[in-house]
């Protein structure tokens, strides 16, 4: 059967990150409106305020400063697994390879990019962290058949590690994770196991519309 032009693109454009020289960038030639609340030495969330940012109209002021705001954001991501962090900056050009959707570390760690969805109640729209990842060679070869498929029925969730710590939690590191495929180039999404973890149990149960006050007013470097 003849494959797929996307997937064959995507695979293209993920081998050519692999083998050509990384450009590694300062979180300020990424985007100048994008920025980084660190709050310990391995977890660097990434704060997107770009126009294709998930907002939601919601009156709120903020308890850090008192600030008011007239929208809500309802997503924040973080812009690489903290295993791509924890390489030594000049050593980060030869070991590693890293895009939006892919990080590959020492050949052989393969890490992808998924989004975390937990219910927001009273909305109809979720409140997403935008996560990485570590999967088999296996799955990620699976992954990437399947990237840009037009619809994925019956398909087998993938196992993989959370790779990133959200400091907002206990430890988020290593928590044990199964991403579900999604159709047209979607991210994948990422479901935890039905821990007594908190970020399980908000995934489970859902959150208040407080509660991403509480995550916005922690992370946001805008006030």
């Amino acid at each position: 059967m003849r494959q797929d032009a996307g997937v064959a693109r995507r695979k293209s454009a993920v081998s050519q990150c692999w083998s050509a020289p990384t450009v590694q960038r300062s979180p300020q030639e990424v985007d100048d409106k994008v920025k980084f609340a660190q709050t310990d030495g391995s977890d660097l969330v990434l704060l997107a305020t770009d126009p294709g940012r998930s907002l939601v109209d919601h009156a709120w002021t903020c308890r850090c400063c008192g600030k008011q705001f007239n929208t809500l954001p309802l997503d924040f991501a973080c812009k690489a697994p903290d295993h791509w962090f924890g390489i030594p900056e000049p050593e980060r050009e030869s070991r590693a390879k890293l895009d939006s959707d892919v990080c590959m570390i020492d050949d052989k760690d393969i890490f992808v990019r998924g989004c975390l969805e937990i219910p927001v109640i009273g909305l109809d729209d979720c409140f997403v962290w935008g996560v990485w990842a570590s999967v088999s060679r296996e799955s990620f070869e699976r992954i990437l058949e399947l990237w840009e498929a037009p619809a994925i029925e019956n398909e087998a969730p993938k196992f993989g590690w959370l790779c990133n710590n959200i400091s907002l939690y206990p430890s988020t590191l290593n928590l044990r994770a199964n991403l579900h495929l999604r159709s047209g180039g979607a991210r994948p999404s990422i479901e935890l196991d039905p821990t007594d973890h908190p970020l399980a149990r908000e995934q489970r149960q859902g959150i208040s519309i407080q509660r991403v006050e509480e995550i916005a007013a922690a992370l946001s470097l805008r006030h």
